[in-house]
C-alpha cells in the first residue's frame, strides 16, 4: 500500500490537476499572496520618506526637541522686479527661490515679502545645508497685483531630499499667519507654494519671514504639539507599486477595467 499522505489520493499536491495544470483556487492564492507583498513594498517604500508635520504656531515649530532654528530671511534686502532664481544665505544654510516667469518684490501688510511676477505661477524654494535642514517656515499667503493679501486656500507641496513629498492644504486669513514644516527623517529639499485654482481672480504665491531649522540629531527630533498629527512622506515608487497592487487585487477578483 502506497502512502499519498497530504498528496491525495493521486499523489498529485493539491494546487496541481492531474494534468499538471494549476487549479483556479491556487491560482488565486498566489495572485492575493502577490498583491499583498506588493502593498507591503510600498509602505515600505512610502515610510522612506519619515514623518513630515506642519506647525501653526511659530513658538511651537521653533522649540522642537533636538532642533536649532538658524535664522530668519526677512526679505528686506529686496524690492522690485527680480529676475529667477534670487538665492541668499543664512547662518551657512543657502535658500534659492524660483519662479516660471521670474520673482518680485514689495511691501505687503507692512513687511517686505518675495513673490512671483505672474499670477498664479507657483513659487519655488530649495535648500542646501551641510547638516541638512529638518524643518523649515515663514508668513505664507497669497497677494493681488498691489500686493494686498488675498485670503484663501493655499497649497505647499514639500520634497525631502530622497524625493518623496506631501502636499498640504491651509486657508490663510492673515500675512501674519505662520506655516512651518518639519521632517523627522529625510532632510527637506525644497517647498512649492501654489494658490487655490478654484478661488477666481489674480493671486500672487508669496512668503515672508523664511525661517530654516536643521536638527542636531542625526535621526531627527520628536515635533511637539504638531497642529496635525504627523503625515509620512509618500514616495513615487511607493505609490507604483500600490497602484500594482490595486490592479492585482482587481485582477484577482475578476474585476473588469483598465489595466496598467
Amino acid at each position: 500500500m502506497s502512502d499519498t499522505g497530504a498528496t491525495g489520493a493521486t499523489g498529485v499536491v493539491p494546487s496541481q490537476r492531474p494534468d499538471g495544470s494549476v487549479s483556479h483556487r491556487a491560482r488565486h492564492g498566489r495572485c492575493v499572496l502577490t498583491a499583498l507583498s506588493l502593498m507591503a513594498l510600498s509602505s515600505a517604500f512610502s515610510a522612506f520618506g519619515g514623518s513630515i508635520s506642519q506647525f501653526y504656531s511659530y513658538a511651537d515649530w521653533s522649540n522642537i526637541p533636538k532642533s536649532v532654528v538658524l535664522g530668519t530671511e526677512d526679505f528686506n534686502s529686496y524690492d522690485g522686479y527680480l529676475a529667477s532664481p534670487v538665492t541668499g544665505t543664512i547662518s551657512g544654510a543657502v535658500w534659492k527661490a524660483a519662479a516660471p516667469k521670474d520673482l518680485y518684490a514689495g511691501q505687503s501688510g507692512g513687511s517686505a515679502v518675495l513673490s512671483v511676477d505672474n499670477s498664479l505661477d507657483p513659487l519655488s524654494l530649495s535648500f542646501v545645508y551641510s547638516d541638512g535642514l529638518s524643518g523649515v517656515g515663514g508668513n505664507i499667503f497669497s497677494t493681488d497685483i498691489n500686493f494686498d493679501l488675498v485670503p484663501g486656500e493655499v497649497s505647499v507641496m514639500v520634497t525631502l531630499a530622497d524625493n518623496s513629498s506631501r502636499t498640504f492644504s491651509r486657508t490663510i486669513s492673515d500675512t501674519a499667519d505662520f506655516w512651518g514644516f518639519y521632517s523627522s527623517g529625510s532632510p527637506i529639499a525644497s517647498i512649492r507654494i501654489s494658490p487655490s485654482l478654484g478661488l477666481g481672480g489674480s493671486r500672487f504665491s508669496s512668503i515672508d519671514n523664511l525661517a530654516m531649522m536643521y536638527s542636531e540629531d542625526a535621526s531627527g527630533g520628536t515635533p511637539t504639539n504638531p497642529s496635525t498629527v504627523p503625515e509620512s512622506g509618500f514616495s513615487f515608487f511607493g505609490f507604483l507599486l500600490a497602484l500594482l497592487a490595486l490592479n492585482r487585487f482587481r485582477h484577482c477578483a475578476g474585476v473588469k477595467g483598465r489595466k496598467l
